[in-house]
């Protein structure tokens, strides 16, 4: 057995070890654990995998984290994981995006929430916003396809229970990227988390963040993390 063949079995053992430890433990187990367990076995820090290696590995993790997932539109990533402090402007920014949003859908009573770590006062994040949808029927794609993309948005992945979108063109300066993700409802991992937000300390929320964020650069990953009250 050659080194490649060798480095291939053992990341083969350690995903199915990965999964099992996924599924005793829960969602808390995910891409970073997966990564730290590959470094471990071979002596080396999570910086030491190669980006395409990370990109690779999550790619298999995801049909285990998301069942049915597809990636749709090309991979994207800059390479580059950056953390700012909390911009005031931001909330303004999902508030215009939230708008276009309402306007392409021609309606008032859709559910649109503004999720992930901008929009938690206060917190240091990446400077991406995050949207949720939440929409009847998942699966009817021609509902709401054609709005979300009209505002310049590409379907990114798929799986399951939602469909994500990613506009990789800034949607103001100061902002790496926007995204969509749309499902059918909240789940109780969401609510659990939003609670999480709402009564954790700001060392507690700063930790979580940390917590969430892939070594150097990856696949990305949406959050849904609602912050505010579901009208």
């Amino acid at each position: 057995m050659n080194n490649d063949d060798a480095a291939s079995h053992l990341s083969d053992r350690i995903l199915e070890d990965w999964s099992q430890r996924r599924a005793d433990e829960g969602p808390i187990i995910g891409l970073i654990e997966l990564y730290e367990m590959i470094a471990d076995a071979r002596n080396l820090t999570v910086e030491d995998i190669s980006h395409d290696e990370r990109t690779a590995l999550a790619s298999r993790a995801l049909a285990v984290m998301w069942p049915g997932f597809e990636q749709v539109a090309p991979l994207y990533t800059d390479g580059r994981v950056e953390v700012v402090v909390h911009n005031e402007e931001w909330p303004e920014i999902f508030a215009q995006l939230e708008s276009d949003l309402r306007n392409q859908f021609g309606r008032r009573d859709i559910r649109i929430e503004h999720i992930g770590s901008t929009a938690v006062p206060g917190l240091a994040a990446k400077p991406i916003i995050d949207v949720m949808i939440c929409v009847e029927d998942l699966a009817a794609e021609e509902r709401y396809v054609p709005q979300i993309s009209s505002l310049g948005f590409l379907l990114y992945t798929r799986d399951d229970v939602h469909r994500f979108f990613l506009n990789p063109h800034r949607y103001r300066d100061g902002l790496r990227f926007t995204s969509v993700l749309v499902g059918e409802c909240l789940n109780e991992s969401t609510c659990c988390f939003a609670t999480t937000c709402e009564t954790a300390t700001t060392l507690e929320i700063s930790t979580l963040a940390k917590k969430m964020l892939p070594p150097r650069s990856g696949p990305m990953i949406a959050m849904a993390t609602p912050t505010r009250k579901i009208r």
